[in-house]
């Protein structure tokens, strides 16, 4: 080991070392460092160089890749806090809608779901009305809503979807607000199609497709995965598309899947049917054509009260993905709770 002292360079060499390797390290030094020995010459400073100094970058090139903990996400249906769902959070608390799943949420790093409509400060035009008004399907969610999702670990959500607009671009930017000030990121719409969010050092991108907005359409989510696939580890598009209450896929909603698993996703999942319907796998890549409801006031049919919540564990050392399907059931009192417990 050396000091090297300023305004004069000094040398005081370990005892260890001969004559002759200090008259080299004298020569070479003084060779290097003389424009900075003159610099600090006139400027009455030292110069402190330490040989662990030199070596530190050395030790730090050789230490091991940082191992990055797998990934938990749940993938989630259709979500509707208006109509019943609004006056039941209005008698018994905001929380109460999504209690029974609280901690079924919480053992994941994330919950990701579609928002089916916009949260403003409007007054509600589907409360109290019938199938068949025109306000019945008319939806906003009160502004407390944002804060729900946020308490019960849903963080991003699509907005890619038939009813975000119900209350025209302005709803459609107090919702971005609202979500924005909760902490829950949002996707799917023609000013944010897609959204890259990092969990435990992973790289997920989440994209939203949307059949009944040309905005928001095919090419414009094909050309989203295409440009994300090489940003992310994981890429996952939330697809809004196919017929209501039909319980199989219809072959162009399955050509418009597959085109998005090859230009890149790993993973689809469907809403907008209100009812589970088939899945595709292709390799370790999966199509949910649809998910159904996770919370929505649809009461009349076995099919239309249960959904399913998809847990997707990726682990980024190994590229393995495993999906564990969760069946939901949506109780008449408003709450959605987990089948079978």
């Amino acid at each position: 080991s050396f000091i090297v002292f300023g305004p004069k360079i000094k040398l005081i060499p370990d005892k260890s070392l001969q004559p002759r390797i200090i008259f080299f390290w004298l020569v070479g030094f003084f060779i290097c460092l003389w424009p900075l020995n003159f610099f600090y010459f006139w400027h009455g400073s030292e110069i402190l160089i330490n040989q662990e100094d030199i070596l530190a970058p050395l030790a730090t090139a050789t230490q091991p890749a940082i191992l990055r903990e797998p990934v938990r996400i749940i993938f989630l249906g259709d979500l509707m806090f208006d109509r019943q769902i609004r006056q039941v959070a209005q008698k018994n608390g905001p929380d109460f809608i999504l209690a029974k799943v609280k901690d079924f949420l919480a053992v994941a790093d994330c919950a990701v779901a579609n928002l089916e409509g916009p949260i403003t400060t409007q007054p509600s035009q589907s409360v109290n009305t019938l199938p068949g008004d025109p306000k019945n399907t008319i939806f906003t969610f009160d502004k407390s809503v944002a804060a729900v999702l946020a308490n019960h670990n849903i963080k991003a959500v699509s907005l890619a979807n038939n009813h975000i607009d119900d209350f025209g671009p302005a709803g459609e930017a107090e919702t971005a607000n609202f979500l924005t000030a909760s902490g829950v990121d949002f996707f799917g719409t023609a000013e944010k199609n897609s959204l890259i969010k990092e969990i435990k050092g992973v790289k997920v991108g989440l994209i939203g497709y949307n059949q009944f907005n040309s905005l928001v359409g095919f090419e414009v989510a094909l050309a989203a995965v295409k440009d994300l696939r090489p940003q992310v580890d994981l890429l996952v598009v939330l697809a809004h598309w196919g017929s209501e209450y039909r319980l199989t896929a219809t072959d162009g909603t399955k050509n418009i899947g597959r085109a998005l698993l090859n230009q890149g996703a790993d993973l689809v999942v469907g809403t907008h049917p209100h009812v589970i319907q088939d899945k595709e796998i292709s390799g370790d890549k999966t199509i949910y054509y649809s998910i159904g409801n996770f919370i929505f006031d649809q009461y009349f049919d076995k099919d239309v009260r249960e959904g399913l919540a998809l847990t997707l564990d990726f682990d980024l050392a190994t590229g393995k993905k495993q999906i564990t399907e969760t069946r939901l059931f949506l109780e008449a009192n408003g709450q959605t709770s987990i089948l079978g417990l």
